[in-house]
C-alpha cells in the first residue's frame, strides 16, 4: 500500500465526483490561505458512501500547488454511540503510520482531537499530515492537511476546524 493510501485510510481521501458538497462552504479560500500561507485553488466537492452504511460523507478538497499540498474537509452524520476521538485515534491508517515509526504529536481539546504525523527520515517520498476532528451538532467533522514539504501546527489545524464547525447549520 502506498503512503498516500495509508494516510487516506485515516482521512478517507477517496472522494467521488458528484453532487455539490456543502462542506465547501464551511471554509473560504481566505481561511485556507491564512492557515497554510499560500493561495489554494478553487475547492473540489465530492461525496462518498460511508462503508457499511447508507450514510453519505460530504467532502471538499483544496489543492495548494506551491506546497504540493491538499486540505480536505469531510462531514458526515455522527452515528449513535460513536466516540469521534476513538474513531480518529484508533484506525488502520493511524496504526499503519505508528507501526512505521512516524512521529506523532497530538492534543486533546476536550471537544476535538488533533494530530500531526511526521514520517521517519528513511521514507523516500515523505508526506506530512496535520489533522483535527470533532463532532459538533451531531456531525463528524474533520480537517486534514497533507504535504510532502510542510506540516501545519496543531493550533493552525484546530483553527481551521473551529472555523468550519462554526459554519455548520
Amino acid at each position: 500500500m502506498t503512503l498516500p493510501l495509508q494516510i487516506g485510510g485515516l482521512v478517507v481521501v477517496l472522494a467521488l465526483p458528484g453532487s455539490a458538497s456543502k462542506t465547501c462552504s464551511l471554509l473560504t479560500l481566505a481561511d485556507v490561505e491564512a492557515a497554510v500561507g499560500a493561495k489554494p485553488e478553487e475547492p473540489h466537492p465530492g461525496e462518498m458512501q460511508v462503508p457499511g452504511t447508507n450514510e453519505t460523507m460530504q467532502m471538499c478538497t483544496w489543492v495548494v500547488r506551491p506546497q504540493q499540498a491538499q486540505i480536505l474537509i469531510s462531514a458526515a452524520r455522527m452515528p449513535p454511540g460513536t466516540d469521534v476521538k476513538a474513531l480518529v485515534m484508533n484506525n488502520k491508517g493511524m496504526d499503519s503510520l505508528r507501526a512505521q515509526k512516524w512521529t506523532e504529536e497530538s492534543k486533546d481539546f476536550g471537544n476535538a482531537w488533533c494530530v500531526v504525523m511526521s514520517p521517519p527520515a528513511n521514507i523516500k517520498e515523505p508526506m506530512f499530515m496535520s489533522a483535527c476532528a470533532s463532532a459538533p451538532k451531531g456531525t463528524v467533522l474533520s480537517v486534514t492537511y497533507i504535504s510532502p514539504t510542510k506540516k501545519l501546527s496543531i493550533d493552525q489545524t484546530k483553527t481551521l476546524l473551529d472555523k468550519a464547525a462554526a459554519q455548520l447549520r
